[in-house]
């Protein structure tokens, strides 16, 4: 699947019903994961859900199948492909396990700032929660902290960033937009 333009999430649901994501992919990402020959080899669901208005390019594994008959290099290119999910996937799990809630709230938050362009972010505390895979109480126990020290505003259903120094710091530069950057691609912000 080619991501054309939008944002789909990537996610799993784990057997006591938590919902987590595991990537997100931005426009010119390709994800082997949208293939049926893909999904048939994996040992755990997972699915693919536009985050906004997207448009994708689904390539079937009979397009794929002759790609590979006619040019055997394609076998490489789709071995990187999948490597770069499961790099992606890692790397979530290692954030969600190594980093704290409120720098998970902060990539969050600093992603929606960068897409959108407003620091107006009409997310509710169970969307970042399930974009952090966290919980609903935490996220918004976290959020009042975040409040507090005076780096965003809480109002109902929207959360206004005050201080974009602040949420810059607390997440750092090289995670710009909160989407990783790999294979040495400009990420969706142009960073």
């Amino acid at each position: 699947m080619f991501i054309v333009c939008g944002l789909v999430r990537v996610h799993t649901i784990s057997e006591d019903g938590r919902d987590i994501t595991l990537f997100y992919l931005v426009p010119g990402d390709l994800c082997s994961l949208g293939s049926s020959y893909i999904q048939r080899r994996l040992n755990f669901p997972f699915f693919l859900e536009a985050a906004m208005d997207s448009k994708v390019i689904k390539i079937s594994d009979r397009a794929l199948n002759d790609l590979h008959k006619m040019n055997s290099c394609i076998n490489d290119y789709l071995f990187q492909i999948i490597v770069n999910d499961f790099s992606k996937t890692l790397d979530k799990f290692y954030k969600m396990v190594c980093y704290d809630v409120e720098f998970r709230i902060g990539t969050c938050l600093n992603r929606e700032l960068k897409l959108h362009g407003s620091k107006e972010i009409y997310l509710l505390h169970e969307d970042i929660a399930k974009c952090i895979n966290s919980s609903r109480p935490v996220v918004s126990k976290t959020l009042k902290k975040m409040q507090d020290e005076g780096m965003l505003l809480l109002k109902k259903g929207c959360i206004t960033i005050t201080d974009v120094d602040a949420l810059k710091a607390l997440v750092g530069e090289e995670l710009c937009c909160g989407l990783p950057h790999f294979g040495g691609r400009t990420c969706c912000c142009g960073e």
